[in-house]
């Protein structure tokens, strides 16, 4: 799929890319030198900043996935469920540092990042790399195996949302919605909340994901997990 070329201004600077991995073309600095991380296409995070030691994300296109089960077991089965080679070892870093620790001096991703960490019985990885969007449910579903799991994750530049809930290994819901894809679109199952609020857009998702519980309860530092990536030419995993 090829993505709409894209411009984006603030505070001086002025960012266009096109579809090719989200690999900046061009760039203007209005300003002052910056450095630039972009992200790929579905979830993941971006930052520009102007200084190497500010670790300040100032936009941020999330996606995460959680498993109601101890971290542990939780590590165990995503080191299984994703089928790479591992980069790194689990670090415990800083969660303002993850993005800048998970990028090369370059800026550009060293493998399939996220930032692991449990609140309230959820072990939670956040998709640093944005690499674990558009995955089929199923595959969500050999992850969960017989217990809770949530994928959420969106991207306003896109615009996409993507969301699915399994409880007790069942899919109970799976959406989808890529503005620039209307035949990937997913709208399968309810939540009960939908009787009041139903999910029709990516925005709808975006309003989950920000307000998500657990995520709100995220603490200041995490485990950094570094995997190869599938666009380095690594399997996609079993």
């Amino acid at each position: 799929m090829k993505w709409p070329t894209k411009e984006y201004s603030r505070g001086g600077i002025r960012i266009s890319w096109d579809g090719a991995g989200g690999v900046p073309f061009n760039f203007t600095l209005l300003a002052k030198p910056l450095i630039i991380v972009l992200l790929s296409k579905k979830g993941g995070r971006a930052r520009l900043r102007d200084d190497p030691q500010d670790t300040t994300l100032i936009c941020m296109n999330p996606s995460f996935v959680r498993m109601r089960v101890p971290s542990p077991t939780a590590m165990n089965r995503f080191s299984r469920w994703i089928g790479r080679p591992q980069v790194t070892a689990p670090m415990r870093v800083k969660s303002g540092d993850a993005v800048r620790l998970a990028c090369d001096e370059s800026g550009r991703w060293r493998g399939s990042a996220v930032l692991l960490y449990e609140v309230d019985g959820w072990t939670v990885f956040e998709d640093q790399s944005g690499e674990l969007g558009g995955l089929l449910p199923r595959r969500w579903q050999s992850l969960a195996e017989k217990d809770d799991l949530i994928f959420a994750g969106y991207n306003d530049s896109i615009p996409y949302g993507e969301l699915v809930v399994i409880q007790n290994g069942i899919v109970v819901r799976a959406f989808l919605d890529d503005e620039n894809d209307g035949a990937a679109r997913r709208d399968e199952g309810r939540l009960p909340q939908e009787a009041l609020e139903p999910i029709k857009t990516w925005i709808d998702v975006a309003s989950l994901v920000d307000e998500d519980p657990i995520l709100r309860q995220a603490p200041d530092h995490g485990l950094l997990w570094i995997h190869a990536s599938v666009r380095d030419g690594a399997g996609e995993g079993t």
